[in-house]
């Protein structure tokens, strides 16, 4: 049951007692309301030196067997994209596009030239460095 007070100063409803109005269940939910913030549920905090850590022994791996890399490629002349993905299948890794081009084995073993496109694109290929040209 509901009941209307009107006072000159007050105008309130009262709600019934009955546990099972919608009133009651909607009034409860605007009592429980915060208007603070949520406490942040925090991620399992991983350990960033123990990546650093496995890249950089899989980087020295990736060192000790590049020449057997080097004895797969069939071609000397390989654009950017072909040779990444290339060094991905053989060593089982993920390197972003511009950590490739800046490994030291890629420095020493190849000759980086760029191209111009048409629209703005630059082709980079990459050209073998022949045992005689090393030494």
């Amino acid at each position: 049951m509901y009941q209307a007070n009107n006072d000159e100063e007050n105008l309130y409803v009262r709600v019934s007692d009955s546990p099972n109005s919608e009133i009651d269940k909607l009034a409860n939910d605007i009592r429980n309301l915060s208007f603070f913030p949520q406490p942040i549920i925090r991620q399992p905090i991983y350990d960033k030196k123990s990546e650093i850590s496995q890249r950089r022994k899989q980087r020295n791996f990736e060192k000790k067997n590049f020449d057997d890399f080097l004895g797969t490629l069939n071609k000397n002349e390989y654009e950017c994209n072909e040779l990444r993905i290339l060094y991905e299948n053989f060593f089982k890794t993920n390197i972003k596009p511009n950590s490739f081009g800046n490994l030291k084995v890629i420095k020493q073993n190849f000759n980086k030239k760029r191209t111009h496109k048409s629209k703005g694109l630059i082709l980079t290929t990459y050209t073998k460095i022949l045992n005689q040209e090393l030494e």
